[in-house]
């Protein structure tokens, strides 16, 4: 695959999470505006977090990652056609699963919040709101477990605008029924936060329906079968297993970060979700984007024992992810004041609800490239069908993660979680590149460090003059949100240039490539 159409790729899938988390960003302040940040919110948040925990163990965290190298060797070998009609018997298997799953779960409820938020025992009030609101949120594991596997399909097709756009749809339909629902159920007495939990129901529906006409355009068609002995579904359960051992136990980690946070001051758990969200922003729509991009085509190429092309998609993706997340990382740093003041601080958001999602914001940021450059190294495993090296890997770091948390909770309360997080992201990716060349090929540490060191060193170099700029320029007094809208903006606009400035300067390829494209326009 040529740069150029891995770039464009990149480019068409992150055009596509780009809208959905400026939908998801709407969402959060839709969140804040209703909710706040106090009890309500940290119902919601832990309703949400466990059944969206258990999503990334039935979908995109690893289902959807263990169904992609499986149905892109079928498409290598079999075609489009066959590679469709696999997807369909996949797709009755899961239904049939997930919806026993989502039963028993819905069953269990009062035991889960038990176990992973005991502070709410306290009052029985909100522990009981949590049960109700979670057993409310379930049904929407089993609708978007069936889309990421469609969403899998339609990667393996290069229909990636059409799977970056999609999640828009759940965001939507969140936003749109906590505006339509709070006012009605405010009439009737009814909990608030349930609006919530309808919306992500129905938005699991509706993203499934979204991606259904693309699919059968690739010829995906729904099976009338169930059948757990095909082989080459008991082959996708085998790289599954040890994937959802590596997912749960990473998942674990925020749950523990819940259990933890119950106890202490109210609102920590939503500040803390509202600052992940904020850096799940550029991870998001630079760092899922190579990854989506990365492991169907990784896995096609695997299919062909084409170890150069892989190590060339590795490369590119390094390469891009640094150029994208080391500027983010920076940027959310020495904004991230400015940011959470925008976006949260209105309704029921307090300022000191804003400093202390600043400070975990910025906490997050310093594990933003390891996070992303962990995932991509991950889906590269995933194509050689090896999960149990990356299962390994996130079990070390869960344990790490955990123990630096409670040595750090009593100096930093739950500002250490988040830091924890990242310095475990560090960690996790550090493990994956040591091991990996024992395993596969020899890991391309030098264009590693020759591409990552020119985006690590302009966005340095960017945050401190940035740093200087806001110190010292004051454009807006940020008196109305119009006015603090501006003033983001500006600091988006300035603080990108001066990153331009330096990375045309220092990187090599960009420089190549720009060029390139001039010499190109004027012959």
């Amino acid at each position: 695959m040529k740069k150029s159409e891995f770039s464009f790729h990149v480019f068409s899938y992150g055009s596509g999470v780009a809208f959905t988390r400026a939908l998801g960003l709407i969402r959060e302040i839709i969140y804040a505006q209703f909710f706040g940040a106090g009890m309500l919110m940290d119902v919601f948040r832990v309703a949400f977090n466990i059944p969206n925990f258990l999503r990334d163990l039935f979908s995109e965290g690893s289902l959807s990652a263990s169904f992609i190298p499986i149905c892109a060797e079928k498409y290598n070998s079999e075609g489009k056609g066959s590679a469709g009609k696999f997807t369909g018997l996949i797709l009755n298997n899961v239904f049939f699963a997930i919806t026993i799953i989502t039963g028993i779960l819905i069953l269990i409820t009062p035991f889960l919040i038990q176990i992973f938020v005991p502070g709410f025992l306290k009052n029985p009030y909100q522990y009981h709101l949590a049960i109700s609101t979670m057993r409310m949120i379930f049904p929407f594991l089993i609708f978007i477990t069936l889309s990421s596997i469609i969403m899998g399909f339609l990667n393996i097709n290069k229909q990636f605008t059409i799977t970056g756009i999609s999640p828009s749809i759940w965001n939507l339909t969140i936003i749109l029924s906590i505006i339509i629902l709070v006012p009605i159920f405010k009439k009737h007495s009814f909990a608030i936060i349930y609006s919530g939990a309808i919306g992500v129901v129905l938005g699991g529906i509706f993203q499934f329906i979204f991606q259904l006409p693309i699919a059968f355009k690739e010829k995906f068609r729904f099976s009338r079968f169930i059948n757990f002995s095909d082989p080459d579904f008991i082959r996708m359960l085998k790289l599954w297993i040890p994937m959802v051992i590596g997912t749960a136990s990473y998942g674990l980690m925020f749950l523990v970060n819940n259990f933890i946070a119950s106890f202490l001051e109210e609102g920590s758990i939503s500040c803390l979700s509202y600052g992940f969200r904020l850096m799940q922003l550029p991870l998001g729509i630079f760092g899922v984007s190579i990854f989506a991009v990365s492991l169907p085509r990784a896995s096609l190429e695997s299919a062909k024992n084409d170890n150069i092309r892989i190590r060339k998609t590795m490369i590119k993706s390094f390469h891009m992810l640094s150029l994208l997340l080391l500027p983010s990382a920076v940027f959310l740093i020495v904004d991230s004041y400015d940011i959470v003041k925008l976006i949260y601080e209105h309704g029921a958001f307090s300022r000191s609800s804003t400093i202390l999602t600043a400070q975990i914001l910025q906490l997050y940021a310093i594990g933003l490239f390891a996070m992303g450059a962990g995932k991509v190294l991950s889906g590269i495993y995933y194509s050689f069908k090896e999960a149990r090296l990356p299962m390994i890997a996130s079990i070390i770091t869960v344990i790490f993660n955990i123990l630096i948390a409670v040595s750090l909770l009593k100096f930093l309360q739950v500002r250490s979680l988040a830091l924890a997080i990242s310095l475990g992201s560090l960690l996790n990716f550090t493990i994956l590149t040591a091991v990996f060349s024992k395993h596969f090929f020899h890991f391309p540490f030098k264009e590693f460090f020759t591409n990552g060191l020119p985006p690590l060193l302009s966005s340095l170099l960017t945050g401190c003059l940035f740093f200087l700029f806001k110190r010292n320029i004051i454009l807006f007094s940020q008196n109305t949100k119009i006015l603090e809208a501006l003033g983001v903006f500006t600091d988006i606009v300035a603080f990108t240039i001066i990153y331009l400035l330096f990375i045309s300067v220092f990187d090599k390829n960009i420089r190549d490539q720009f060029k390139g494209r001039l010499y190109g326009k004027r012959h």
